[in-house]
């Protein structure tokens, strides 16, 4: 009698332990993304806090504001006195945008000569030589200066910022809108895409601030252009972010003073 050929399959405990196996594995990487995530918004945080505490610092020990310093070439070399006057401005007048010069150049400059921060800046309009980089978006940055306070409508209507980004509220901000500076003519506001998704803004303005775009000290709003979407679901408070948008629609700014 011929012999018979069994093939021998995998029994449902086996398969079983296999469909686990995969679960756990699949569950793994999910997590790992998260907590990748996690650590990517607490270290963008982290920055926000350790450049509001160098300014404050610097406030406290030189009785000036970096970059506005009037007597600062009493304390370092290489850089420029300001005016006193309280604010960081540029040659276009009390908006960080359209020239990057002047007390506005020299605000990251005089807290470097300070060693209050990470690395050395000069005045170039230089990503991470003038001005530095994001932490979630490296290859784009951030500049100080005084809220905007001109072409206002035009602003809120292009960047659905309720009130521009605290227009004519704020003496001195952070602005984390730098896309291109080789621009012609440079503008903070020149990133056509956004640095942050709706989320990761959120993120960072509920550990930071209220979690809303239009209030409080961090305010949200959209890349210039709008070519990545909303950021928020509306232009005026309540609004909240549009966090079903997964692209990089949003800029924001931070309190200074």
């Amino acid at each position: 009698m011929p012999a018979r050929n069994i093939t021998k399959g995998f029994t449902l405990i086996e398969l079983s332990l296999v469909l686990v196996i995969i679960g756990l594995i699949v569950g793994g990487v999910l997590v790992g993304r998260d907590l990748i995530k996690s650590a990517e918004i607490r270290a963008q945080i982290k920055q926000v806090e350790q450049y509001t505490l160098a300014y404050n610092t610097f406030k406290l020990k030189y009785a000036c504001i970096p970059g506005d310093c009037k007597n600062a070439t009493d304390y370092f070399t290489g850089t420029a006195n300001g005016d006193g006057d309280g604010i960081v401005e540029s040659s276009f007048g009390y908006s960080p945008d359209v020239e990057f010069d002047l007390e506005q150049s020299r605000f990251f400059e005089q807290l470097s000569l300070a060693n209050l921060i990470p690395g050395k800046f000069s005045s170039s309009l230089t990503l991470g030589i003038g001005f530095p980089a994001t932490i979630l978006a490296p290859k784009k940055g951030f500049v100080a200066g005084k809220a905007r306070s001109t072409n206002v409508s035009s602003c809120i209507t292009s960047t659905y910022s309720y009130d521009c980004f605290a227009a004519g509220k704020w003496n001195t901000g952070l602005f984390f809108f730098v896309g291109n500076p080789t621009d012609t003519p440079w503008t903070n506001t020149n990133d056509s895409y956004g640095l942050f998704t709706p989320a990761q803004t959120q993120s960072i303005d509920q550990k930071l601030d209220d979690g809303f775009p239009h209030s409080g000290v961090l305010r949200g709003g959209e890349a210039w252009d709008s070519l990545n979407g909303r950021c928020s679901t509306g232009s005026s408070p309540p609004s909240t972010y549009l966090v079903t948008n997964t692209d990089t629609a949003c800029v924001f700014a931070w309190k200074l003073d």
